[in-house]
């Protein structure tokens, strides 16, 4: 059966419901796509543990590889095996190469898939220096992603860049591929760049944007409506924003939500910032404000670019860390467990009709 859609999902998000109603969800939301612990891990049950990493879809996937291995190469190609070929692409999996030479779909199709493509991305982005120094044109980085998924959208690094960090007139900037940082603005700068010095983006603040609007795809979704439907004058309560975003987060399949610590971050402006320094009691200069017919910034509020800059620097973005099994017995037992669960819904009837198709042996 195939998931809701996402405006599917979101009519059933809007959807009052009552206490009976909204009992299961919540139970299953209770795990769904977060980063668990091991301590939580010890508490789901073996459909939930299945679910949360999504063990039915590497299967599947593992299944389709090796059966179309099985057909096109026969005993000429990789002969390895199914024990030893599942082993191999479950341990992919687990160090995250199983991503190389694959598109945007399947990159996109797992929480996990997103995570690890987010290590893939930083690891081919180390000999940037000092990031925080580079200014970068949207499309320019986009060029950069490709190199790692070809069919990379272009549309999320724009979407990323219109709130990432301006490279501004303040400082000078280093280009990529430059060692000679020159002031934005200059004749060095404009016949480098060929373009507008508004339009540069600092590097490390656009990287982190489209890594987060990437893996929270589904909570971008999301807050895109909220502040659609609450904010007034471009700005919503910050608690309204974490109960909707969880509220909403869990309805839409598949997608991956945040650990409840790195969620109610977003109830406190960031210590050091304007919303922070009002809230910390600068009653004179905010009644002074007033006086003066100037707009006061709420600190129970906040504005969609800022929420956004806010979760990308806070929520997990990366995989855990894997450290392979010395054992070979005890790394191959939780793939075999995995397998026998979902072997009679997802490799029985697939092995049946492949069978079907290749005819008597």
């Amino acid at each position: 059966v195939s998931p809701p859609s996402r405006h599917q999902a979101v009519a059933i998000w809007l959807k009052p419901s009552g206490p009976a109603a909204s009992t299961p969800r919540r139970l299953s939301a209770r795990v769904q796509h977060k980063m668990l612990s091991a301590g939580s891990l010890m508490e789901v049950s073996a459909k939930e543990y299945l679910d949360n990493f999504h063990v039915e879809f590497y299967l599947r996937d593992a299944l389709s590889q090796f059966l179309t291995r099985t057909r096109s190469e026969g005993s000429r190609g990789d002969t390895r095996s199914a024990p030893d070929f599942f082993a191999h692409y479950l341990e992919s999996v687990l160090q995250g190469e199983h991503l190389l030479g694959r598109g945007f779909r399947y990159a996109a199709a797992t929480p996990g898939n997103r995570r690890s493509f987010v290590r893939l991305l930083r690891q081919g982005l180390e000999g940037v220096r000092e990031p925080w120094c580079v200014a970068v044109m949207p499309m320019d980085f986009h060029d950069l992603v490709v190199r790692i998924c070809p069919d990379f959208p272009a549309t999320l690094v724009l979407e990323a860049a219109e709130h990432a960090q301006c490279a501004g007139a303040w400082r000078c900037w280093r280009l990529l591929g430059s060692q000679i940082p020159v002031p934005l603005g200059g004749a060095e700068m404009s016949t480098a760049a060929g373009v507008e010095g508004s339009q540069l983006r600092v590097f490390e603040s656009l990287q982190r944007l489209v890594e987060f609007c990437f893996v929270y795809s589904e909570l971008v979704f999301v807050m895109k409506h909220v502040f659609a439907e609450e904010a007034v004058f471009g700005r919503v309560s910050r608690t309204t924003l974490v109960s909707e975003l969880r509220r909403g987060g869990r309805a839409l399949p598949g997608g991956a939500l945040p650990s409840e610590g790195k969620l109610l971050r977003l109830l406190a402006a960031p210590a050091g910032t304007a919303q922070a320094a009002e809230a910390s009691g600068a009653s004179s200069g905010s009644q002074r404000a007033r006086q003066e017919g100037k707009a006061v910034v709420d600190p129970e509020t906040v504005s969609y670019g800022k929420a956004l800059v806010e979760m990308a620097h806070h929520f997990d973005l990366l995989p855990p860390a894997y450290v392979p099994n010395q054992s070979p017995t005890a790394a191959a037992a939780p793939a075999a467990a995995a397998a026998e669960a979902v072997s009679a819904s997802v490799m029985g009837p697939a092995l049946e009709s492949a069978s079907v198709a290749q005819g008597p042996s």
